[in-house]
């Protein structure tokens, strides 16, 4: 008996033939009468075979020879695949081929023990061995699978923001996570569809909605894709800083008007004194910084705005005072004239004409002398006066003393009678004598 591995094609016969026909039960139509080739492509089994050869005629003969015929093992191809690094667990059996066989043993890289199973969470690229053991004499056969395992693309996570209209623009990326890539494509919602850009958010003016990221990936990876959902608050505003001057005894005046842009109504005040409906008033309360806010709703911040108050105050000539002054008198001040507490520093003038701080009633005409202080903007001038009259000397006048008579006034203006005599002349000789006559 003899063992004999095959190898896919055709065997010889063992003797050469010489005009006889070969014949077998078990090869059937695998063996060629004729030639005694077997074709081992209509073989699928190791086995015992016994081939028979003979000559026919009246001397016939025969011999026979028994063949282990043992097929051998196939493997498949070689082959290779592509698995994207978040894939399924892959079997690698099948991209050996249609002729592959049941039966063998993997490996992977470095000779470890493989399932055949692919999982892209455990496994690395590289060749993978499928080895097929043969029946004797045949041999073992191996043929491998390269596999490559791609990354999958990663746009990172969705995520949802409140963002201020007036934050300064931001990136979008690093929203999605640390695990994002870089390198995709993002595009923003205008209307109903999507308009790429940059990836840069402007609050000022871009549109609420949801903003998509896209990573491509390489085959058999499919893209990835992660949206930030994007929610815009308007920003509050409270203006503008401003300053208002006024005078200490103005009307009250509204802060609000003083600060500057378009402010939002609504908000409160804080300052020196407490603020009733933006009202400063000056008789009332304290100069100094009051601070307008209008409250933010979140994330958008409180917005504040100062209005400066100056308070000047207002200028204070006093009140109008008189003055009946002697023709004969000396010069005097204007200023002490005057009614109540009046400002020094002020300017006289008489009849329109500038005129200096007193009155000499011998150069200096009576009527009314007029008191200017000057005021600090807003605050307006105030002006009094002193009305002055003179009393000449030397004129009749009544010292209110029924003894005296003649009555003038002396030189300082003072009514000074001269006494009466009995005859009821002034300064008279006349007396009353011893019997009672005027003589």
């Amino acid at each position: 008996m003899t063992s004999l591995c095959g190898d896919n094609g055709a065997l010889s016969p063992v003797f050469t033939p010489a005009g006889g026909t070969f014949s077998s039960a078990s090869l059937g139509n695998a063996l060629n009468s004729i030639t005694g080739v077997i074709d081992l492509a209509q073989l699928s089994s190791s086995t015992t075979h016994t081939i028979l050869y003979g000559f026919g005629g009246p001397c016939s003969q025969s011999a026979s020879v028994t063949l282990t015929l043992s097929i051998p093992p196939d493997a498949g191809d070689v082959g290779d695949i592509s698995i994207c690094s978040n894939g399924p667990v892959t079997a690698l059996f099948p991209e050996l081929g249609p002729d592959a066989q049941n039966g063998g043993t993997w490996t992977g890289p470095g000779g470890i023990p493989f399932t055949g199973n692919y999982d892209p969470a455990n496994h690395a690229s590289g060749m993978y061995a499928y080895t097929l053991s043969g029946v004797a004499p045949c041999a073992y056969e191996t043929e491998t699978i390269t596999v490559t395992e791609t990354a999958t693309p990663n746009a990172g996570h969705d995520t949802t923001i409140i963002v201020c209209r007036n934050q300064v623009p931001f990136g979008l990326l690093p929203l999605l996570g640390t695990s994002a890539m870089g390198g995709g494509v993002w595009s923003k919602p205008v209307g109903a569809t999507y308009v790429n850009f940059p990836g840069t958010v402007n609050p000022g003016n871009y549109p609420v909605g949801v903003y998509r990221y896209v990573v491509s990936g390489n085959p058999p990876c499919a893209k990835d894709t992660a949206f930030v959902t994007i929610t815009f608050v308007n920003a509050s505003n409270a203006g503008s800083n401003g300053a208002l001057t006024m005078c200490g005894n103005d009307t009250p005046a509204n802060m609000f008007t003083r600060l500057g842009g378009t402010p939002t109504n609504g908000g409160s005040w804080s300052g020196p004194s407490p603020v009733s409906g933006h009202i400063y008033d000056p008789m009332a309360m304290a100069p100094g910084v009051y601070t307008y806010t209008v409250f933010g709703d979140p994330p958008c911040a409180n917005a504040t705005a100062t209005v400066t108050v100056t308070e000047n105050t207002a200028s204070n000539s006093g009140s109008n005072g008189t003055l009946i002054i002697c023709s004969g008198a000396p010069a005097i001040p204007l200023f002490t004239q005057l009614v109540g507490s009046p400002e020094v520093g002020g300017n006289w003038t008489f009849g329109g004409v500038a005129h200096n701080s007193t009155y000499d009633p011998a150069i200096d005409s009576s009527g009314f002398y007029t008191y200017t202080v000057t005021g600090i903007a807003p605050c307006a001038s105030s002006s009094s006066t002193v009305a002055i009259s003179e009393d000449q000397v030397g004129a009749v006048c009544d010292d209110g003393n029924p003894a005296t008579g003649n009555d003038l006034l002396d030189v300082n203006c003072d009514c000074i009678g001269q006494p009466l005599d009995c005859a009821g002349v002034p300064n008279g000789t006349a007396t009353i004598d011893a019997c009672g006559v005027c003589a």
